[in-house]
Parts: structure tokens; C-alpha cells; sequence
């Protein structure tokens, strides 16, 4: 049986912005500490490109007929709630080292993330061609789809059916959650 399902991605964006701010202050010798705040933004502008292939949409409305009238189905890709051009910031205090013997800096920072992302992503409900299942269609005795009467009664109720209800009551989710605090080192060398 055909199952219609939905997939996050992470299309990224195609306009960005963003900005550093420091106060650096020596320490003694190669030692600096050092308070930043970064901030920026991305964000998609041309939401047209967004959209399915005008084939594979074309193959999806093909085997799912009523998908566009029944579960709003249509070839742009939508763009989740909160997400798009959302200011993001850090701010915290670095300490800095100039490494003497490969003349590469090593960095010890904290940061607090300001206006992290801390929600859940729900994709839409999945999608199964109701004329695939004759239960709850139709009057009694005259089946309309496929299923259950072409599986033996015990398979259809418990196996396949709970398949079902599953894949219809629990829409695909994601929790994005951005952490609150960051403590990292690095090392860096540029040529």
C-alpha cells in the first residue's frame, strides 16, 4: 500500500547577514581575554525555488489522486514557523594564546547563546489513498478499497491496521533545540 510521508530538510537560505563585535584586552605577553558578541541572520528570499520537480509532482499525483484536495498537497515547500530570517546571537568572554612554537592561536571561549531556536518541528500528517482501505468507507458490506478483505482478518488487525493508525496519528517530528551555553577550545592556523 502506497504511503504518502513527509521529510524535513535544511535547504539552508540564499541571503545572509552577519557581524562581530570585540573588546580585546592584554593580558601579559601572548595572553588576551577577550568579550565578543556575534550576531547574524539567514534567510531564503526566492521561496520559488523551493519547489518539487515538475516530474516527480507530477509521479506523486499520479498514484496519490486526491492527495491535493485531501491532504494539501501542492509543489512549493513550505518553510516552518520561526525559522526564516531569525536573528541569532552569541556573546561571552575568550581567552586567547599565541602558541610560540607554531605561531597559531589557541582559544578557550564561552559563549550564551541569545534567541536560540528551543522548539519542535512537526511535518504535515502522512497520506494514504482512502480508496487503498475499505473500512470506514463506504455502507457495510460493500467495500470500496482493497484492504481488509484481501488479507486475512487476523493480519489486517493486528499488524496492518495498527501500521496505519501509527503512521496517521504520528506525523513526523524534530526537536531543535539550540544549546543554551557553548565552552569549546580551538586551534587554529591559517596559510
Amino acid at each position: 500500500m502506497p504511503v504518502l510521508g513527509y521529510t524535513i530538510s535544511f535547504p539552508g537560505g540564499d541571503l545572509q547577514g552577519y557581524g562581530n563585535v570585540e573588546y580585546r584586552v592584554p593580558i601579559v605577553g601572548p595572553v588576551q581575554a577577550v568579550l565578543f558578541f556575534d550576531g547574524g541572520t539567514t534567510g531564503i528570499i526566492r521561496k520559488n525555488a523551493l519547489r518539487l520537480d515538475p516530474t516527480g509532482f507530477s509521479n506523486l499525483t499520479t498514484q496519490f489522486p486526491t492527495a491535493a484536495q485531501d491532504a494539501g498537497l501542492t509543489q512549493q515547500l513550505s518553510i516552518s514557523h520561526g525559522t526564516n530570517f531569525r536573528p541569532r546571537g552569541s556573546t561571552g568572554i575568550e581567552f586567547v594564546v599565541q602558541l610560540p612554537i607554531i605561531q597559531a592561536p589557541f582559544r578557550i571561549y564561552y559563549a550564551y547563546n541569545l534567541n536560540r531556536l528551543h522548539s519542535q518541528i512537526v511535518a504535515p500528517q502522512d497520506f494514504i489513498n482512502p480508496s487503498e482501505i475499505s473500512e470506514k468507507l463506504g455502507p457495510d458490506g460493500l467495500p470500496i478499497g482493497f484492504l481488509p478483505r484481501t488479507l486475512p482478518p487476523d493480519v489486517w488487525a493486528n499488524q496492518v491496521k495498527p501500521t496505519i493508525q501509527q503512521l496517521l496519528n504520528n506525523p513526523g517530528r524534530l526537536n531543535y533545540f539550540e544549546p543554551l551555553r557553548t565552552f569549546r577550545f580551538t586551534v587554529s592556523r591559517t596559510f
